[in-house]
């Protein structure tokens, strides 16, 4: 029986080996399951900030490159975003370029209206004093006609 029981002895610390292998085992997979948890989180709340900022037309800042150099999905779509920041960036500022064109035509314009405006009043005026003098002319014609006849 001594052989049974060093057997059976023998086959109660394999089990428990086994049992304390597998709780390590586990215990490490938790471990770095959090680990890498926690760093794929991180790049999610970053992106998920930056994201927000984008939703308010908030085009002030860059994304980290801490961020961007992420080799996972997390760092394409914050490549992806950063895009989106800098084609907005640039739409905004043509946009300002394209408004104050615009402005700077509009101010020509209104002068030249102003000038045509003043050229037409002169024509006008020219115009009053050319009929005055045809009229005061008639007139003389025909006060001198009425003097000779």
């Amino acid at each position: 029986m001594s052989l049974f029981t060093d057997m059976l002895f023998v086959l109660v610390q394999t089990k428990l080996v086994f049992i304390i292998l597998g709780i390590g085992f586990i215990g490490v997979s938790i471990f770095i399951t959090a680990v890498f948890g926690r760093t794929i989180t991180k790049g999610l709340i970053k992106t998920s900030a930056y994201s927000k900022k984008i939703q308010n037309l908030d085009v002030s800042e860059d994304i980290p490159e801490k961020v961007l150099d992420i080799k996972d999905e997390v760092g394409d779509l914050a490549r992806s975003m950063q895009v989106a920041i800098t084609n907005l960036r640039s739409f905004v500022k043509d946009t300002d370029n394209i408004s104050n064109n615009v402005s700077n035509y509009s101010t020509s314009l209104l002068t030249n209206i102003g000038q045509v405006n003043l050229t037409a009043s002169e024509i006008s005026n020219v115009v009053v004093q050319i009929a005055e003098g045809a009229t005061n002319q008639a007139k003389d014609s025909e006060n001198g006609s009425y003097k000779v006849a």
